[in-house]
């Protein structure tokens, strides 16, 4: 995904997505927004990696803005964004509460991962914080 892969004084980076299934190169540079203290106003990697930024200016790059991007878009098209390959979404309150219930819902999630697709999924704002999940937050499995 990434073609730059090494920081270079242009500060020039090559970002590959998928936007409507076709890999196009994203061009950007390494003038990132901070906050009046210094630190990045966004996504930013507590290991201070300069990926996190690059990736996430070329995402709102491609949709506009950085604001555009935020809760904007499912889980699946960010997924196909990102990796090319096809989405598709499962409302897990719906199927659970369905006659398909878990045992059909797992045999669902079964033969995605049969077929190799990517799995992801979200938290709710009620997400179980003691047990490590952040609420409103995305996640690949």
């Amino acid at each position: 995904m990434f073609y730059t892969k090494r920081y270079n004084a242009a500060g020039i980076f090559c970002v590959h997505l998928f936007i409507n299934g076709v890999k196009t190169a994203v061009i950007v540079d390494d003038y990132f927004p901070v906050h009046e203290w210094g630190d990045p106003a966004f996504a930013h990697s507590k290991k201070k990696e300069l990926w996190v930024n690059i990736l996430e200016k070329a995402w709102a790059k491609v949709h506009g803005s950085y604001a555009a991007t935020e809760g904007a878009m499912s889980m699946s098209c960010a997924v196909s964004h990102l990796s090319g390959a096809p989405g598709f979404e499962i409302d897990v309150e719906y199927v659970l509460k369905s006659t398909a219930g878990e045992d059909g819902y797992f045999k669902t999630l079964r033969q995605m991962l049969s077929k190799q697709f990517n799995l992801s999924t979200g938290t709710n704002s009620s997400a179980n914080k003691e047990k490590g999940l952040v609420p409103g937050h995305a996640y690949t499995i």
